[in-house]
């Protein structure tokens, strides 16, 4: 995974006052030269400290026994456990699974047992000092604010929610870098500084500043069509939208970064621009009602994974290309058929790619 001055996600929360620290697991004292670790639990926070440099992690992490969680937690810049001071670089929250975390891949399952903070957290105050963060939270039920103290100080900043129905409406200062992805949050609204260097926010989609890039779509139209000017669409500026069916790309679109459709599971149609050169198969994985794609004529590298037989559905590819550089592909199912111009392409794609269905021409 940071509209419009609410003081939202940076309104002010007030750190809590008292706490005490718990042990997580047996560790070194202080005075004791290691390179051990200690977990300890402090107001509902876990802290992994390193003896050897003094510096600690944090992780919103629920423990099996919630009494006394908080439902506002603070994680904090420096902590002393056995009379030692730890200075805590980051603060990490959100779910490890096989694809990293990011909003593409925040899956809903379809029967889970959600924790205590997924029902009662409501606020993330993060002290000033904790230098990197990142936040990719699912169903947090309750969840309203993050404030981050000084967005200017950090290193990095990610943040990315899906479906969290409370969380107020998200202003970006001149100060942070950040690009906020919102999926099912559906009163929450992205609004940057006037002044912001880098970015700018409008209909539910995050900009570059001069429009050329655009880098998030969290809009709920299933409809959507890219405006004039944009040149680029970013990696996951699509993904994990559930909402859209349908996008149109204007013909100033020349560039496709990484994945910008993965993991649309209602995707049925995209009309690309003309003046695309490239297409990498992995910007449609998990699209499972995405049957048929056009590539446009000026397409002459196609390489990457569609996916498998589980999660891409395409039924029929056309490629307009009158001759192709690259055709090194994987994931069509066979029982796509693949439409070309003539014998070149077809030749091309069968000496480079795997694939293993038909591929008929069509002039």
């Amino acid at each position: 995974m940071f509209t419009r001055q609410k003081m939202l996600s940076f309104a002010l929360i007030l750190a809590l006052t008292a706490g005490l620290l718990f042990p997580l697991s047996g560790g070194v004292h202080a005075g004791q030269a290691s390179a051990q670790t200690d977990r300890v639990l402090l107001d509902g926070v876990t802290y992994t400290l390193q003896y050897a440099d003094g510096s600690a992690d944090a992780e919103l992490l629920c423990p099996e026994q919630t009494d006394g969680l908080p439902a506002e937690i603070t994680v904090r810049s420096q902590i002393t456990y056995n009379g030692v001071t730890f200075a805590v670089n980051s603060f990490r929250a959100g779910i490890s699974d096989e694809y990293g975390g990011t909003i593409g891949e925040l899956v809903k399952r379809g029967a889970y047992e959600p924790d205590y903070y997924q029902n009662h957290l409501r606020k993330i105050h993060i002290e000033e000092g904790v230098r990197n963060i990142s936040v990719s939270l699912a169903h947090y039920a309750s969840l309203e604010e993050i404030h981050i103290a000084n967005p200017a100080d950090c290193h990095s900043i990610t943040m990315n929610l899906w479906d969290c129905p409370k969380m107020k409406d998200i202003y970006v200062p001149a100060s942070a870098d950040l690009i906020p992805q919102l999926r099912e949050c559906p009163d929450t609204t992205v609004t940057y500084a006037l002044d912001h260097p880098k970015y700018t926010a409008e209909d539910g989609a995050i900009y570059s500043k001069d429009g050329r890039i655009l880098y998030d779509v969290s809009s709920d139209a299933k409809k959507y069509t890219v405006k004039k000017g944009v040149k680029t669409i970013a990696t996951l500026a699509f993904s994990g939208n559930d909402a859209i069916r349908k996008v149109i790309l204007p013909a100033s679109v020349r560039k496709l970064e990484g994945t910008p459709f993965f993991n649309m599971k209602n995707l049925r149609s995209v009309k690309l621009s003309q003046n695309i050169r490239r297409i990498d198969g992995s910007c449609f994985r998990r699209c499972g009602k995405l049957t048929s794609l056009k590539l446009p004529k000026k397409v002459r590298s196609i390489v990457g994974f569609f996916g498998n037989k589980k999660n891409c559905k395409l039924k029929s590819l056309y490629i307009h290309a009158p001759s192709l550089k690259k055709a090194i592909f994987r994931g069509l199912p066979k029982p796509c058929t693949i439409y070309v111009k003539n014998e070149t392409v077809k030749k091309q794609i069968q000496k480079q790619s795997n694939f293993k269905g038909q591929i008929i021409v069509q002039q």
